[in-house]
This record gives structure tokens, C-alpha cells and sequence, in this order.
């Protein structure tokens, strides 16, 4: 398992931070989309957030986005595939493996069915969050418990 880097740990604690000012910004079905409805009019997830604020040119990020969600379907085969822009973009921006990237990445690993994804209570909790505040505390928790195990869980 490869280590966590003292600047992975940064950038996860930076869009915890993020994510926490505002959770109506963090959306984990999202790799990221313009929303009005936020300051910033824009929402994302784990991997959005970490290529928008770590990402010396975001907008690749936007471009990647498109291109894997042109459709449904086409999104959904994507993500099967493992061939997903924004994903392997977040990847090396925080520096991390795949593996770790599936744990982090996704709740729950319906796609990839190989028991990856968020451990419990993290996926739990996460599923029945009461509120977008409450979502964003328990991904947060989720971002801490990834980094005390060093991306292993």
C-alpha cells in the first residue's frame, strides 16, 4: 500500500475544510457541475473538489467531467470500465493509487464490485444522512479515517 504524502494530507484536509464552509457544495454523485444554488455555483465530490482546489488548471477538470457523463449510460460504462477522466485526474493530483481512489472515491463500490468503497459506519451513516450538514460531517470523518489508515481503508 503506498503511503500517504504530507501533501496528500494537506489537500484532503483542504477539501474538508471546503467541504464543511458549505456542504450544499458537496454532492458525492457528482465528479462536479455548475449549481446556482451554492456561492460558488459549483458542486462536486470528493475527486472535484480535490482537482478544483489542488489542480493547476481546474478546467481540465470540467472538460474530463463532460467528456465521462456525456449520458447516463455512457457515465455508467465509464465507471465500469475504470476509464473515468475525473477520477484519474483526482488520482494524480492527490497522489494516490487506484485502489486507494475506489476507497475514497466511492461510497459504496457497485461499480467495481470488488469490496472497495467506503467502510462501515462511514457508508452507513452516509446513506442515511438527515441533512446536507450531516452528510458533509460524515464524509469528513471519512476523509480522517482515510488518512489515519494511510488510504489502506
Amino acid at each position: 500500500m503506498k503511503k500517504l504524502k504530507p501533501r496528500t494530507i494537506k489537500l484532503l484536509r483542504k477539501v474538508a475544510r471546503h467541504i464543511l464552509e458549505e456542504p450544499k457544495r458537496f454532492e458525492m454523485d457528482r465528479w462536479g457541475m455548475a449549481d446556482h444554488r451554492v456561492p460558488c455555483n459549483t458542486t462536486a465530490c470528493f475527486a472535484g473538489w480535490a482537482i478544483i482546489l489542488g489542480d493547476a488548471n481546474p478546467k481540465r477538470f470540467f472538460k474530463a467531467a463532460a467528456s465521462d457523463a456525456q449520458d447516463d449510460r455512457g457515465r455508467f460504462m465509464a465507471l465500469l470500465e475504470g476509464r473515468v477522466g475525473a477520477s484519474a485526474r483526482a488520482e494524480k493530483v492527490l497522489g494516490i493509487t487506484n485502489e486507494q481512489a475506489r476507497r475514497l472515491f466511492h461510497v459504496d463500490s457497485l461499480f467495481h464490485g470488488d469490496g472497495r468503497g467506503w467502510p462501515e459506519p462511514y457508508r452507513g451513516d452516509f446513506d442515511h444522512a438527515t441533512s446536507r450538514e450531516h452528510a458533509a460531517e460524515i464524509a469528513v470523518a471519512r476523509i480522517e479515517h482515510f488518512i489515519k489508515t494511510g488510504g489502506a481503508e
